[in-house]
């Protein structure tokens, strides 16, 4: 674990490689697109709360820290439940690690946005919402597939080789229906606990996978993990596979085929429409102060705001970023500080041949790409998806993403590429949650309340952590939870 010396190093270090937060702040302002209509403030013009603009006092019932999907649901609950709430979100637009822009003459997710009907809190709001959905077939049914092995492209026969790789997946997740026969119920079993110091690569070690394949799997999973498969913890995956009913086809259904047609902002928009919160935007939190049954929050450009209750909605990897009095749990900081997993980069490409409907995989010993296909294709060109373990490179270098694409498809000619290091913003640091090997038993910790705060993110949900349905399930509950306790 990192402590507090570190820590202080690491922030250091990283601010004379980049931007500070509010330097942060002001850069992304230039890009931002589509802020939610009902927030109160645009981000050119930034007003910190006040109690001459929350009306009926300086106190709300509820302040939720955090605009991504756990807040903006929080959020719609407890201002549905008639509680004063106001959310207050660092950056410049709502949405989180889900971002929604343009790429050309079309809109793109830059960030989360795989949803799957047997992901039970997203899809009701779906329902809910009536949101049409969107279909990328070619995901899941290439037409070619090339891998890389020894540096070096190698055009897979699909029909002899998917075989083989579907039954290493399989076989990675052979006990997935006896370690948790309730996927909802994490631990309603403790069948998890021989393997909670397991590895990703550790159960791909034991599998005995001829060498081609093993360099498929390796490539699966590490991608899904968003991390090196040494890095990442087995049951991570073996709960993802569990949920889904133990089978490949709602796998890759899952991970890369439907997503909601009108962006992830249309969820955003409807949570935040139908309820009633306050919305501050450019609001970073600084503090947070509890005495009594108060709640004060301090924001970074000094301002005070007071609540019954406290909802911390913001990314586990920075929930160390905020001072607490009293102090949070150690388990919460130090898990905080030392991180979870999930750090690379996400791109779209679009090149100027019709490429067809191909894959692309390599192992984690290549950082720039692991997961590569089509999303679209025709005459115009293809526009593909990618995803890669470095989230340091540089994804919007035409060159740079040219030369990664031609190591696979020398005669491809790159045209546009587009995408958003996570990595280097300050109030995400990485990607989608996935947990260490040894951080799987502290979920319960990391859900566990401090006082009048509870922390709600799709990082420290039950089932589907780091996932937009995670982000739901657990900022829909706690906000039920503040509704019942406040009425």
């Amino acid at each position: 674990m990192t402590d507090k010396k570190e820590r202080e190093d690491q922030t250091a270090s990283s601010e004379t490689k980049g931007s500070s937060r509010r330097q942060f702040m002001a850069t992304a302002a230039v890009t931002s697109v589509g802020l939610v209509a009902a927030c109160s403030q645009s981000a050119d013009e930034p007003s910190a709360p006040t109690a001459a603009n929350v009306g009926g006092g300086s106190d709300y019932d509820v302040i939720v820290i955090g605009g991504g999907m756990a807040g903006c649901a929080a959020a719609r609950e407890t201002s549905k439940a008639g509680l004063r709430t106001v959310l207050l979100e660092a950056r410049n637009r709502l949405g989180g690690r889900t971002y929604y822009a343009p790429f050309g003459d079309k809109k793109v997710e830059l960030g989360g946005n795989y949803i799957y009907w047997l992901q039970p809190h997203v899809w009701a709001e779906v329902d809910r919402y009536a949101l049409p959905i969107g279909d990328s077939p070619a995901a899941v049914n290439p037409d070619r597939w090339i891998y890389l092995k020894d540096g070096k492209p190698v055009e897979a026969d699909i029909p002899t080789f998917w075989p083989k790789v579907d039954q290493g997946l399989i076989d990675f997740c052979a006990n997935s229906r006896e370690v948790f026969p309730r996927p909802y119920d994490t631990f309603f079993t403790d069948n998890w606990k021989p393997y909670q110091e397991l590895s990703i690569q550790d159960r791909i070690d034991q599998l005995g996978l001829e060498e081609d394949v093993e360099l498929a799997v390796n490539a699966i999973w590490s991608i899904m993990s968003h991390a090196k498969c040494s890095d990442g913890g087995f049951l991570e995956m073996l709960r993802w596979w569990a949920a889904l009913g133990s089978n490949s086809i709602d796998f890759n259904n899952a991970v890369s085929r439907y997503k909601l047609d009108n962006g992830t902002s249309s969820l955003i928009n409807a949570m935040i429409d139908d309820g009633s919160a306050e919305v501050k935007l450019s609001t970073p939190v600084s503090r947070i102060e509890q005495s009594g049954d108060s709640v004060r929050v301090t924001t970074e450009d000094g301002q005070t705001l007071t609540a019954k209750r406290v909802i911390v909605s913001t990314p586990l990897n920075t929930w160390a970023d905020i001072e607490y009095d009293p102090q949070i749990s150690d388990v919460k900081l130090q898990v905080s500080q030392e991180r979870h997993v999930g750090n690379g980069n996400k791109l779209h490409i679009m090149t100027k041949q019709d490429i067809g409907n191909v894959f692309l995989t390599a192992d984690d010993s290549f950082g720039p790409l692991q997961y590569g296909y089509t999303y679209t294709t025709g005459p115009e060109g293809t526009h593909m998806l990618s995803y890669g373990l470095d989230g340091m490179f540089d994804v919007n270098n035409l060159e740079t993403v040219s030369d990664m694409i031609n190591l696979f498809m020398p005669e491809v000619e790159v045209t546009k590429t587009y995408g958003y290091q996570w990595a280097l913003d300050p109030f995400s640091k990485g990607t989608w949650c996935t947990l260490r090997p040894h951080q799987f038993a502290l979920v319960p910790e990391l859900q566990r309340p401090e006082g009048n705060i509870r922390f709600a993110t799709s990082d420290n949900a039950t089932m589907w952590r780091g996932w937009i349905d995670g982000a739901i399930e657990i900022g829909t509950r706690t906000g039920q939870i503040y509704a019942q306790e406040l009425a």
